[in-house]
């Protein structure tokens, strides 16, 4: 019988410090500060996850812009690589002595339009 009653003895005062726990209100205050902190934390991140992911969709905009210029300004580079080499030869020479200079080989005949 001692046994019995020593267990519901025990029983009670189990659950009068479990309520007791749950009733202090330094305890509850503690518990609601904690949440608080974990509610605040919690939007902090959400807000900075938020701007985090429009940085970068705003970086990744800017970089299929650079690589658009990139491509143009290599192919404005072959077209200069390309001008260069006509500068080089003979041909522009002769091209640019005739259109700009009027000059001819001494056995061509040079018309002129009226």
């Amino acid at each position: 019988m001692r046994k019995q009653q020593k267990s519901t003895l025990d029983l009670n005062e189990r659950k009068k410090t479990a309520t007791k726990k749950i009733r202090n209100p330094r305890n509850r205050k503690a518990r609601i500060g904690i949440t608080c902190m974990v509610i605040v934390l919690i939007a902090i991140l959400s807000v900075q996850i938020v701007r985090l992911d429009a940085q970068n969709d705003a970086y990744i905009a800017k970089e299929k812009q650079l690589k658009t210029e990139l491509k143009a300004e290599e192919q404005r580079t072959k077209q200069l690589e390309a001008k260069q080499e006509y500068v080089n030869t003979d041909e522009y020479v002769e091209d640019t002595a005739k259109s700009k200079l009027g000059m001819a080989y001494d056995d061509e005949i040079i018309f002129k339009e009226e």
